[in-house]
């Protein structure tokens, strides 16, 4: 009973009846309480904007079913009307496109550039020995004083 209930409710939003859908589900949740009526009757109550009373319906659904697929949905659509419109319509950014390989002129100049430092540093390295930075201690030649 609840599923014929369920479909005419569903069928009646779809067409934009929400008033037939809203006095459909709340007949059926006077008959007992399911959460999957609480749900349809949040989402009716969502599309009305009537955030207040969907969010109790969506909160009684996820109370009744706590571990089930209903409950989960009943979460799920609650989270949906709770998110701001410009966070849940928000389109994912654009990759960067790759960056183009260097010109063949750029990269002969990094390696004659590297080239030439390295030759720089093996140079200093040699060369310290034949041109010292101070030049050396005036050494002293021993004299002939005792002769």
């Amino acid at each position: 009973m609840t599923d014929d209930f369920l479909t005419r409710a569903e069928a009646a939003r779809h067409a934009g009846r929400y008033a037939e859908a809203l006095q459909l589900l709340t007949t059926a949740l006077g008959a007992g309480p399911d959460a999957a009526l609480w749900t349809e009757r949040g989402r009716v109550y969502g599309e009305l904007n009537n955030v207040r009373q969907a969010r109790a319906d969506f909160t009684a659904a996820s109370e009744a079913d706590p571990a089930g697929e209903l409950g989960d949905r009943a979460r799920a659509e609650l989270l949906r009307l709770l998110t701001p419109k410009s966070v849940s319509n928000a389109t994912p950014r654009p990759q960067p496109a790759p960056r183009p390989l260097p010109h063949a002129w750029v990269r002969t100049l990094v390696v004659l550039l590297l080239l030439a430092s390295i030759g720089c540093a093996v140079i200093s390295i040699v060369g310290y020995g034949r041109y010292p930075l101070r030049p050396p201690a005036p050494t002293t030649v021993p004299s002939r004083i005792a002769e």
